[in-house]
């Protein structure tokens, strides 16, 4: 088992410039962490608003497909075909 040592007493001057010193870096930390949380929540304040622009682009890109597609099946004149049909079930003619 190691043998305690006695460190010598520090004087009171020492332990005040000890003690500032401590709460020095303590508060230096403190200020980094915030810094970097600040950047941390721009970073993700960001990203959130890089999504929602896309979740719109797209929504909107969807929308005027739909309204394409919508378009293009309306009612449009009928295309000609190779025959034409007559009154008489199940008998065609071909067009010439």
């Amino acid at each position: 088992m190691p043998a305690l040592l006695e460190r010598p007493k520090l004087s009171n001057a020492m332990a005040r410039a000890l003690h500032r010193h401590i709460m020095r870096e303590r508060e230096r930390k403190r200020q980094e962490e915030e810094e970097v949380d600040k950047i941390m929540e721009q970073k993700m304040k960001e990203e959130e608003e890089r999504k929602r622009k896309k979740e719109i682009e797209e929504r909107m890109s969807l929308e005027e497909t739909k309204e394409q597609v919508t378009f293009q099946s309306s009612p449009q004149p009928a295309p000609r075909h190779a025959y034409i049909s007559h009154s008489q079930p199940g008998q065609r003619f071909y067009h010439k």
